[in-house]
């Protein structure tokens, strides 16, 4: 993988993590606990996806890109393998991350402020 693949993942990831962010929030926000602890459900779900894709991976990538790395590492070196896997790896991880990163932040807010 060279470096201009692993800017496009971290280029891509931060527009899905910003999107799936806003998804936690708003579920963060809904009225229903159903709705509230099912959007934290699907960004853990997400999560667990990336990471148990990641445990299995044969194709000689790192399991997710999350910023963009330089030089000559051994573990971006080119493998001449598919980086399907590696973008979707990367994606589920970026969006998990959103949710649940947004939701905890909602929550933990909202209950300070019932604490006042």
């Amino acid at each position: 993988m060279d470096f201009l693949a692993s800017t496009a993942i971290v280029l891509v990831g931060a527009c899905v993590l910003v999107v799936f962010a806003l998804v936690g929030f708003f579920g963060a926000l809904a009225s229903s606990p159903a709705w509230r602890w099912g959007v934290l459900l699907v960004g853990v779900g997400l999560l667990v996806l990336a990471w148990v894709l990641a445990s299995g991976r044969g194709d000689g990538q790192p399991a997710v890109v999350y910023g963009g790395r330089r030089g000559g590492s051994d573990e971006l070196a080119d493998t001449d393998g598919a980086i399907g896997g590696l973008w979707l790896r990367s994606m589920l991880a970026h969006a998990g991350a959103g949710v649940v990163c947004a939701w905890l932040l909602v929550t933990l807010i909202n209950l300070r402020n019932r604490s006042r």
